[in-house]
């Protein structure tokens, strides 16, 4: 079975789209604790 360009392209974008939206769903999470430590602020600030 072989699969044609499109198909491991629509997947690549697939992909990307769902690692994104994992990302900004832990910055959100991760927002109310970003005064409790150093760590925490750097990881916050990292996403920007």
């Amino acid at each position: 079975m072989t699969l044609d360009i499109q198909s491991i392209e629509a997947l690549a974008h697939y992909t990307r789209g769902g690692v994104t939206i994992f990302f900004v769903f832990w910055c959100f999470l991760l927002r109310k604790y970003e005064k409790r430590s150093y760590m925490l602020k750097l990881l916050y600030f990292s996403r920007e």
